[in-house]
């Protein structure tokens, strides 16, 4: 039986993440992303998250944007789709195992 998750969160611009980044144009950095997913999966499944199988970043994502993500987990592994707004970010497949 599948499982599914649904969070809501935001990146605040303050961030160390942003600093000497992107001065111009400030984004949320794809890793700073990918890393946030792999967090909020780890948390609600109990499992550790073994490999990022595939990641695609299909728009921008701005500090301070609202993100929205949806994952279902099937077995051992995490499909999940990162939104904001109407706006796909990413969408991507995890890897799932024990946790430590």
């Amino acid at each position: 039986m599948d499982q599914t998750l649904t969070v809501n969160f935001t990146c605040q611009h303050a961030s160390a993440r942003f600093a000497g980044h992107f001065l111009r144009q400030v984004v949320v950095p794809g890793a700073a992303l990918l890393d946030r997913v792999i967090l909020e999966v780890e948390g609600a499944m109990h499992e550790r998250v073994l490999a990022v199988k595939q990641v695609k970043f299909l728009n921008a994502a701005l500090p301070d944007d609202a993100f929205a993500l949806r994952a279902t987990v099937t077995g051992a592994t995490v499909r999940f789709d990162l939104t904001s707004g109407t706006r796909t970010v990413c969408t991507g497949s995890l890897a799932l195992g024990p946790a430590a």
